[in-house]
């Protein structure tokens, strides 16, 4: 396990406490400092799978991050990320370079599977977009976990439906799902 980054660069959704537990606040190491710790961890201990355990990883760092890997030369590493979908992931180029830096499994907060609870939770994220962004990790070989609830103030049954009819289309792309209730 890796913490390098306290806090949510998001700090929105309508259901969470970790603006107010860290004070709204996001601080993460730099890309100089993660690849000084992974080369420590695995020089040292043979480490080779890291989880960030980051209340997210934007896409833009995973970009930053995923070319300091790179270019540090560092080789036959496994990377587990949480994420939100934000449309920055939907993007081939991005997915293939995280990819190859050794980005293995994206564990996705999810939440719903219906446009309207996810306005509501201000999660800031696209069931369309969701789609696309699931297809595309899975074609380049990135493990999609999908963690989303049912039950969120609000929700209909047949919003909740919506939910359990996206996960269902989306199987292929879906390697584990973490469903709970709110």
């Amino acid at each position: 396990p890796l913490q390098t980054a306290r806090g949510c660069s998001w700090r929105k959704c309508a259901f969470c406490n970790y603006p107010r537990v860290d004070f709204g606040t996001y601080r993460t190491f730099s890309s100089e400092k993660i690849i000084d710790t992974i080369t420590y961890l695995q020089t040292t201990y043979d480490c080779q799978h890291f989880w960030f355990h980051d209340n997210d990883f934007p896409p833009d760092r995973a970009k930053r991050t995923s070319e300091a890997i790179l270019k540090s030369k560092l080789k036959n590493l496994f990377f587990y990320i949480y994420a939100r979908f934000e449309d920055g992931f939907n993007d081939n180029k991005l997915l293939s370079l995280m990819h190859k830096s050794g980005f293995a499994q994206i564990h996705w907060g999810m939440e719903s599977g219906c446009q309207r609870v996810l306005n509501m939770m201000n999660k800031g994220s696209n069931v369309s977009i969701m789609s696309q962004i699931l297809k595309k990790s899975s074609n380049n070989k990135i493990s999609n976990i999908c963690l989303a609830f049912l039950g969120f103030p609000g929700e209909t049954k047949k919003e909740a439906q919506e939910t359990v009819e996206f996960l269902r289309e989306h199987s292929d792309y879906i390697n584990l799902l973490g469903l709970q209730t709110f």
